[in-house]
């Protein structure tokens, strides 16, 4: 837009349209005719360039049907009269085609003589505009009175962000951009009111919309140095997505980390408890003097099956110990039965000795 502004000012500064609006120039005139002007349409981005008088009655025209016409009453005539390069968008009532026009004044030794004005095609922003569209995000162009200008939303055509007042309203009229009704208000009231103190920086709103039935983020951006508001709508739940699946995967993987650290934890007890167990039923074997054959296979690696280790080399001293006190106990009973039997055969002798004694006497 920057460009077409400028161009606007460089074709009112061209030396042969500033000698023909010269009254006083004595030189060949040559005219600013069509010709003259296509030439600076430069892959056709305008649907017209022409000049206007100091009464706003166009004198030349790319498109011949502006030849004629009075536009004084466009804001666009009244700002080059004032002495201003200015920018608008208007349905053309010779047209009847919407449009962007661009004006800038011919200046003839320090007098507004004429305004040059450049009518560019809708479609030049449109397309622009459109390349920031998704399914997901509308990119909306309004005025400075807040009427909608393109909309990725073709719903939105005939629309203002908000209701216009009375100043808008008549502003609008006096520059026959409505003829009718006026636009249909929607839902964005808030952004409406704050209009005129959007500058350079961008603002955001989060609004319940009732036209779109849904919430939604609005942002909303002034074209620098021109009369126009770029809004990007975007619905909230598109928004907080991301987030939701971040939150979700985040969640999971929490899920499963729980899990693996439930089952480490799992394995290291039931690694560890194992051979306790065993430690305790080797324990209660040896402390029931079980003759039975007692095993302890513990592969731990650690302290744990040393000291399982060191319970069976116990067990087996434990067993030799028994072994030799029980082969003592054999060796001394069999001591005392040879003992016992003596005496018992010496007891025995002593009675036959007695009763031989006794028969003695008797014969006696």
């Amino acid at each position: 837009m920057s460009q077409s502004r400028d161009l606007a000012h460089i074709i009112s500064s061209q030396p042969r349209i500033i000698n023909y609006y010269d009254e006083s120039y004595k030189g060949q005139v040559l005219l600013p005719d069509a010709t003259y002007l296509e030439s600076y349409n430069v892959g056709n981005e305008f649907s017209s360039i022409f000049l206007l008088d100091s009464k706003g009655i166009t004198l030349f025209a790319t498109d011949s049907r502006f030849v004629g016409q009075n536009y004084s009453y466009r804001d666009y005539f009244k700002a080059g009269m004032d002495n201003k390069s200015y920018v608008a968008v208007a349905v053309g009532t010779t047209t009847n085609e919407l449009g962007y026009y661009f004006s800038s004044p011919i200046v003839v030794n320090n007098v507004v003589k004429g305004v040059v004005v450049l009518k560019m095609r809708p479609e030049s922003l449109r397309n622009i505009l459109s390349t920031y569209a998704t399914d997901n995000r509308i990119v909306t162009l309004v005025d400075q009175y807040g009427v909608v200008i393109y909309s990725s939303d073709g719903n939105k055509a005939n629309h203002s962000l908000g209701p216009l007042n009375e100043a808008s309203i008549t502003a609008l009229k006096n520059d026959r951009r409505i003829e009718g009704e006026t636009p249909i208000p929607m839902d964005y009231s808030i952004i409406q009111a704050d209009l005129d103190i959007i500058g350079d920086t961008t603002h955001s709103y989060n609004i319940s919309d009732r036209y779109d039935s849904v919430e939604e983020v609005v942002a909303i951006s002034k074209i620098v140095d021109f009369p126009f508001f770029v809004l990007n709508e975007v619905e909230t739940s598109y928004l907080y997505q991301p987030a939701i699946n971040s939150a979700a995967v985040v969640a999971t993987i929490v899920i499963v980390a729980a899990i693996i650290v439930a089952m480490t934890i799992s394995i290291l007890i039931m690694r560890f408890l194992k051979p306790v167990k065993q430690l305790h039923e080797f324990a209660n074997k040896i402390s029931q003097n079980s003759q039975e054959e007692i095993s302890l296979d513990i592969q731990t690696g650690d302290e744990l099956e040393d000291l399982g280790k060191a319970f069976v080399l116990m067990s087996s001293n434990i067993k030799q110990s028994y072994a030799q006190i029980e082969s003592k106990v054999e060796e001394r009973t069999h001591e005392l039965s040879q003992i016992n039997k003596l005496m018992i055969d010496r007891e025995l002798k002593m009675i036959e000795l007695k009763k031989e004694i006794q028969k003695l006497k008797g014969s006696k």
